[in-house]
């Protein structure tokens, strides 16, 4: 019944999937009660509450898919209490927490989220200490780090803020320092570069930014292009030119311009060749905040005209 809803999930058939899951928990919920001292009915008892709480998340049921994370924690700390050394119970619990994180944070519920979250990337710190080849989980936790940093911000807490943004890239760098050949993972630090080059423009700190930003496009130039990472590329290039151009960002009168000038023009360049290629629509350069610098210019407008404008306008 496990699998079962799982593929029925898998496949867009949400309600297959919730019948199979229930049949699966009324089981499971059994098997926990009649064996209270075996761990493997209780450890697929919680695996499986996530999966429905990811399910009724997806569904719009929030209340729902929170109950179901918080009974998957319980079971988990249970279990992590009574086997303090199992990494897969710490696993699964780190997911069951940044999962009731993620939930509270779209509810709207910032500081009961940064706890859940924060609880995550505690469990991945050690779990990653113990375990330096768990490369999933090591990746996991720069996203965590990442959603740790947006939260504090949220709650108006940016120092601590940039502490987790430079932690993540610190993981990131170790994970593409240790597989070079993985581009996904140079992307990935770029990204992290990107993020932290942003916090700290907004703490008031542009050179620093520049740096960040500087170091994000060096690693994109480096990376094969595909649509995304030619985008990764652009939104470097584009919070490089508005860093640049701020006051105490470390380049100064008309080198700024012309290096601010160059970026920019760099940038709709990359963005009309990952649009070329397949890349990002339309509605993620309308929103996306990275390209707000590019905004003004006249080539920006264009791109997003031309790719407003129908392929084949007068096809039937």
């Amino acid at each position: 019944y496990v699998n079962l809803g799982w593929l029925a999930a898998r496949t867009g058939q949400p309600a297959r999937a919730a019948d199979s899951y229930g049949e699966a928990l009324a089981i499971l919920r059994s098997l926990a009660e009649e064996h209270p001292g075996l761990t493997e009915p209780r450890e697929l008892l919680a695996a499986t509450l996530i999966n429905v709480g990811m399910l009724r998340a997806r569904l719009g049921t929030t209340a729902e898919a929170l109950t179901s994370y918080e009974e998957a924690r319980e079971i988990l700390l249970d279990l992590v209490g009574r086997s303090p050394r199992t990494t897969e119970f710490r696993v699964k619990l780190s997911w069951a927490c940044y999962s009731i994180g993620e939930l509270l944070d779209r509810a709207g519920r910032p500081a009961e989220a940064l706890e859940a979250i924060g609880e995550s990337s505690d469990l991945r710190r050690t779990l990653i200490e113990e375990n330096p080849d768990l490369v999933d989980l090591r990746r996991l936790q720069a996203y965590t780090l990442d959603h740790l940093g947006s939260l504090r911000e949220k709650l108006g807490r940016p120092a601590e803020a940039l502490e987790a943004y430079r932690e993540a890239t610190a993981v990131c760098r170790r994970l593409a320092e240790d597989h070079p050949g993985d581009d996904s993972l140079r992307r990935d630090l770029a990204y992290a570069h990107n993020v932290l080059g942003r916090c700290l423009a907004r703490i008031g700190d542009p050179g620093g930014a520049v740096e960040e930003h500087r170091r994000a496009v060096a690693i994109l130039e480096q990376v094969p292009p595909t649509p995304e990472s030619l985008y990764q590329l652009a939104c470097g290039r584009s919070l490089l030119a508005g860093a640049i151009s701020r006051p105490g960002s470390g380049v100064e009168g008309a080198e700024a311009e012309a290096e601010a000038e160059a970026q920019a023009r760099s940038a709709v360049s990359s963005l009309r060749r990952a649009a070329r290629s397949g890349g990002r629509g339309l509605d993620d350069l309308r929103a996306d905040s990275a390209l707000d610098p590019l905004r003004g210019r006249d080539d920006f407008r264009a791109l997003l005209s031309d790719l407003a404008f129908p392929a084949e306008p007068f096809a039937r």
